[in-house]
C-alpha cells in the first residue's frame, strides 16, 4: 500500500458526491415502499393475497416452531426486517404490459404476489399433523383458520394443540446375528427408554448401526435392512418398540445373507489415471508390493504414485470402511492438479474387494492479470497485477505460483510514488519433515515456501525494500473442524538506503514511535495461527461458530545468540545488532469470534468480537510498523476510513490529511453486530453497529491520549451504526458500506463525542471484496 499525507479535498468532493447518490437510492426505496402499499395490485379479483402465515402452538414449549415452519407448503412474499416486502412492491412498480421489456426486467428481479392456495392449505395441515406425529405427539390436532383481511389480502394461522405426548417405555433387540447384535446393543445409541418416541430419533439409530457396520468391513449392509416396531396398546401414552431385520433379509437363502454379513477385505486398489477409449490400448501398468495398481497412458501418468498412496485411506490388506472411502475422495479432490476422483469397487472373492479409482487431471498452468485504480487521500493511481501459476510442478501436486504487482501513484505535492513487488511461493501437499511419513494418512497437510521483495519509493520522504522469506506449515486433522498454521521460519529484512531530512525531521525524532520502524532491521519470527468452525456446508442453514486465533513471537532466538555471545549494546538505546542491522523483539497474539445467527435464508444476524495484544520487549521499544494494528476501514469500525482512529483520545491535528504514521496502535479491540437480509436477485442489504479502537501499550511523545488504561479505556471506544449492500455472485462478494460516526473518542477534550452527523466529517463509505467477518 502507498501511504500518504497529502490534502483530502478530492476524497471530500467524491463522498459528497456518492452521498447525493446514496440519498437518490434511498428515495427510490422509499418510493418504492410507499408504492408497495398497493400490494394487491396484481392480484385477480375473486383470489386472495397471502398476507402472513403463521403457527400457533397452544399448549407445549417443547416444539420448534421454526422446525414446523419447515413443513408449511405456502408462505407469505419475503419480507425484510419482518415487514418490508420490497420484492413484492418492486413486482408491483412494474406496469401492466408484460410484452415491454423494462416490465419484465423488473418482475424477474422482484416476486409475484403469493396467491392463497386453499388446497396448499390443507395440505400444510397434513404435514403438520404428520411432522408432529413424528415427534411422538400422536393426539396433537392442527386446526387452519382463515382470516380475510381486506377484499383481497387473507392471513392463515395454524393452531397446534400438541396434547399429551407418547414416551419409549422399553426397548428391546429381535436380531440373531451375533455382530449386528452387538452393535445394536452398544451403551451410546441415540435411542433411550424415557425419550420421546421420535421418528428421526429411531432413524439415526438405524444410520448408527449401519455406519458402524461398514465402517467395519460390513460392504453390503443397508439401514434399510432395518425396522422398528411399535406396541402402546393400554400402556397410557407409552410405547414399547423393537429393533429387527426386515422380513425379506430373514427368508433370504442362506448363501445371500452370509454375504450380508460378511466383512469384506481390500484386495488391492487400483489408480487409474486420465484413461480414455483412445489410450486404453497403449497404456502402462506398474504394480506395488504393498497392493497398489497404477494404470496410465504410456509414458503420462500425470502425478507420482507416492503422493497417490499418500493420499488414499483406502488401504490394501485391511476392511472395507466406508468413512475411508469418504476421507480419500477429500484428500484427492484437495489436490490441485486432480479434477475430479471416482471411486468404485469389485468383487474378486467371497470375502474381498478390489478399490478402482479413476482419476482426471486438471489443467496445469494458469495466467492471471489485473488492471485497478487506487486512491489514497486525495492521490490517485493505477496498479497492475500479472500472475502465473503450475498446479503440478514436479508431478507430486506441487503448487507453485508467481505473481509480479507494480503500482504508481500521482501526488499533489509533486511527484510519483511507486511500488514494486514480486513473490514466488511453492506449496507441497505434505509436511516436509523426516520422520512424519504416516502422519498424512489421519491429517490433510500442507507446506508453503515463499519468497518476497518489494521495493517502495516515496518522493521527498524515503526508498525502503523488504525481502521476506517464509516456510509455513498447516494441518487438519482427518474429519475435524480445527485448522491449524505454523510458520517455524519467517524472516524479513527492512533496508532504507535513503529518507529525506524534512521526513526524519518531522517523524523519527525524539521518542516518536516511528523512529525505530524506518531504521534498518531483522525480523525473524515464528507464529502458530488455528481456526475453528462449526459450518457444515450440507447444513447451510444452521446457525453456526466461527473462532481465529494466532500467537507470534520474534527476535528470541537472535536475542539469545547475542547474549550468550556478549555482544555490545549500541550506546543510544541498549539493543543488540547482528551484522549492523538492528533486529525487533516481541510478542503478538489474537483471538476473533464470530457467531451466525441464520433465520432463515433470508435473514441472519452476525455478532463478532476481536481482540489483538502486541508487547515489545528486550531488543525492541516498539512494535515494528508493518506488524502494529490499525482502526476504521471497511472490516473494523466502519464510521472511520482506514487507520484514521486512535490510538484512545488521539486526535490528527494535521488538518485534512491522514496521519498513517502515528493513527496505529498496540492493542485492538473490534466488537460488531450486523443484520443481514436479501432485498431482489442477488443484492442484499444490512444493518450494523461497530465499536472499538486501538491503544499503545506505552506512553509515546507523538501519540497523546493513546495509552491504555483500565480506568479509561472504555471511554474511548468509539461507537459508529451504518447500511451496506452486497452483491453476492457465491464466487466473490462485492460489498458497500456506509459508516455513520455515533461516539468520537477524539472529541471528548471538546465535549462533542456524541455526534449528530454532518456529512462531511462523519460518513464514510467503504468498498471491498467479501463480508466483514
Amino acid at each position: 500500500m502507498l501511504f500518504t499525507h497529502n490534502n483530502n479535498a478530492i476524497a471530500l468532493k467524491c463522498q459528497h458526491l456518492m452521498l447525493r447518490h446514496c440519498c437518490h437510492i434511498l428515495l427510490a426505496a422509499l418510493a418504492i415502499f410507499l408504492y408497495s402499499c398497493s400490494t394487491t395490485k396484481y392480484v385477480p379479483d375473486g383470489q386472495y393475497l397471502l398476507d402472513h402465515a403463521k403457527i400457533n402452538i397452544t399448549d407445549s414449549k417443547q416444539i420448534d416452531k421454526d422446525d414446523l415452519n419447515n413443513y408449511l407448503r405456502q408462505h407469505e412474499n419475503t419480507a425484510i426486517l419482518g415487514f418490508w416486502k420490497l420484492q413484492l412492491g418492486l413486482y408491483n412498480v412494474s406496469g401492466q404490459d408484460s410484452t415491454k421489456w423494462i416490465n419484465l426486467a423488473i418482475r424477474a428481479m422482484g416476486e409475484p404476489p403469493e396467491i392463497y392456495d386453499s388446497t396448499l392449505t390443507q395440505f400444510s395441515t397434513r404435514q403438520l399433523t404428520q411432522a408432529l406425529h413424528n415427534k411422538g405427539y400422536f393426539d396433537a390436532q392442527v386446526t387452519p383458520n382463515v382470516t380475510i383481511k381486506s377484499p383481497k389480502k387473507v392471513n392463515v394461522s395454524y393452531d397446534v394443540v400438541a396434547n399429551q405426548p407418547y414416551l419409549l417405555r422399553d426397548y428391546s433387540l429381535d436380531l440373531d446375528t451375533g455382530v449386528l447384535f452387538d452393535v445394536a446393543s452398544m451403551p451410546r445409541r441415540y435411542v433411550q427408554n424415557g425419550m420421546l418416541f421420535d421418528a428421526e430419533v429411531l432413524n439415526k439409530e438405524r444410520e448408527r448401526i449401519a455406519n458402524i457396520l461398514k465402517y467395519r468391513g460390513y460392504y453390503l449392509f443397508d439401514k434399510d435392512f432395518l425396522y422398528f416396531s411399535a406396541d402402546s396398546i393400554g400402556l397410557n401414552h407409552q410405547v414399547d418398540a423393537q429393533l429387527s431385520l426386515r422380513d425379506f433379509i430373514q427368508n433370504m437363502p442362506d448363501s445371500v445373507r452370509q454375504r450380508i454379513f460378511t466383512p469384506y477385505k481390500i484386495r488391492r486398489v487400483i489408480f487409474e489415471q486420465n484413461l480414455t477409449i483412445d489410450t486404453l490400448s497403449a497404456r502402462d501398468t506398474t504394480y506395488n508390493a504393498e497392493g497398489y495398481m497404477f494404470i496410465s497412458p504410456h509414458k503420462n501418468q500425470f502425478i507420482r504414485p507416492s503422493v497417490l498412496i499418500r493420499n488414499c485411506h483406502i488401504v490394501p490388506g485391511r476392511y472395507y470402511n466406508s468413512a475411508m472411502v469418504e476421507l480419500t475422495y477429500s484428500s484427492l479432490s484437495a489436490l490441485t492438479s486432480i479434477r475430479y476422483a471416482n471411486i468404485s469397487f469389485q468383487y474378486v472373492g467371497a470375502d474381498e474387494l478390489d478399490c478402482i479409482i479413476r482419476l482426471s487431471k486438471s489443467k496445469a498452468h494458469t495466467l492471471s492479470a489485473e488492471v485497478e485504480g487506487t486512491y489514497s487521500a486525495g492521490d490517485w493511481g493505477v496498479a497492475g497485477q500479472i500472475g502465473y501459476g503450475h498446479k503440478n510442478l514436479f508431478k507430486g501436486a506441487e503448487e507453485f505460483n508467481l505473481t509480479g504487482r507494480g503500482a504508481y501513484e500521482w501526488r499533489q505535492a509533486g511527484g510519483t510514488a511507486m511500488e514494486w513487488n514480486v513473490k514466488a511461493s511453492l506449496a507441497f501437499p505434505n509436511l516436509v519433515f523426516a520422520g512424519v511419513k504416516n502422519l498424512n494418512r489421519r491429517v490433510n497437510t500442507k507446506t508453503n515456501l515463499s519468497l518476497q521483495y518489494n521495493y517502495q519509493n516515496r518522493p521527498d520522504e524515503y526508498t525502503r525494500t523488504i525481502a521476506a522469506a517464509t516456510v509455513k506449515n498447516t494441518w487438519q486433522p482427518i474429519g475435524a473442524r480445527w485448522r491449524h498454521s505454523f510458520s517455524f521460519f519467517d524472516v524479513s529484512y527492512v533496508y532504507l538506503p535513503w529518507i529525506s531530512d524534512d521526513f526524519r525531521k518531522q517523524f523519527l525524532t525524539g521518542r516518536n514511535i516511528l523512529k525505530y520502524s524506518y531504521e534498518d532491521h531483522f525480523i525473524l519470527d515464528w507464529n502458530y495461527s488455528g481456526t475453528y468452525s462449526t459450518y457444515r456446508s450440507m447444513q447451510p442453514l444452521k446457525s453456526y461458530l466461527t473462532l481465529n486465533w494466532s500467537i507470534e513471537t520474534a527476535g528470541n532466538l537472535l536475542y539469545g545468540i547475542a547474549n550468550a555471545a556478549k555482544m555490545e549494546c549500541t550506546e543510544e538505546d541498549q539493543a543488540y545488532k547482528i551484522f549492523n542491522i538492528r533486529f525487533s523483539q516481541y510478542a503478538k497474539g489474537d483471538i476473533s469470534i464470530a457467531y451466525n445467527h441464520i433465520f432463515n435464508q433470508s435473514h441472519s444476524l452476525v455478532w463478532h468480537a476481536g481482540v489483538g495484544v502486541a508487547v515489545p520487549y528486550g531488543n525492541s521499544q516498539s512494535i515494528p510498523f508493518e506488524k502494529r494494528y490499525f482502526s476504521g476501514g471497511a472490516n473494523s469500525v466502519r464510521g472511520w476510513q482506514a487507520r484514521t482512529l486512535g490510538p484512545g483520545s488521539y486526535k490528527n491535528t494535521s488538518g485534512s490529511l491522514i496521519d498513517f504514521n502515528n493513527q496505529a496502535g498496540d492493542i485492538k479491540l473490534d466488537l460488531n453486530l450486523e443484520y443481514r437480509f436479501k432485498i431482489i436477485w442477488r443484492l442484499h442489504g444490512a444493518l450494523f453497529t461497530d465499536a472499538g479502537n486501538i491503544w499503545t501499550i506505552r506512553n509515546y511523545d507523538s501519540q497523546s491520549g493513546g495509552l491504555f488504561k483500565f480506568n479509561e479505556f472504555y471511554k474511548q471506544i468509539a461507537w459508529s451504526y451504518g447500511l451496506g449492500l452486497r452483491l453476492d455472485f457465491s464466487v466473490f462478494v462485492f460489498r458497500v458500506d456506509c459508516g455513520i460516526k455515533l461516539y468520537d473518542p477524539s472529541r471528548i477534550a471538546e465535549g462533542t463525542q456524541w455526534r449528530q452527523p454532518n456529512w462531511k466529517d462523519d460518513v464514510t463509505f467503504h468498498f471491498a471484496i467479501g463480508y466483514p467477518f
